[in-house]
């Protein structure tokens, strides 16, 4: 169970990243997102909360096929998903909320 666990998080982790990295870049967000998701101007901070959230989901996946009982890999992919989760409601967040 934890092999295809593993691989399913690195997999689901990697399309975060490529997807974040891109939008973080360019300052574009994705064609199939709704313009409600991500509110104009935020594009780059979205982007690397995604990307965040998948280098935590890659490193899930690493602890969940190395078959250890405590790893530091753990812990840094709990602490980025974390993270990352924290980031990404602060870049949606709408503006009536930042005053």
């Amino acid at each position: 169970m934890n092999y295809v666990l593993g691989w399913a998080s690195i997999a689901m982790g990697l399309l975060a990243v490529g997807v974040g990295g891109r939008a973080a870049m360019t300052a574009q967000r994705p064609s199939w997102l709704t313009v409600r998701s991500v509110p104009s101007g935020r594009e780059r901070p979205w982007g690397l909360a995604m990307a965040m959230l998948g280098f935590g989901l890659i490193a899930l996946g690493a602890f969940w096929l190395s078959r250890s009982d405590f790893g530091a890999l753990g812990i840094l992919g709990v602490g980025l998903l974390f993270v990352g989760v924290g980031f990404l409601a602060v870049a949606v967040r709408p503006d009536s909320i930042r005053r």
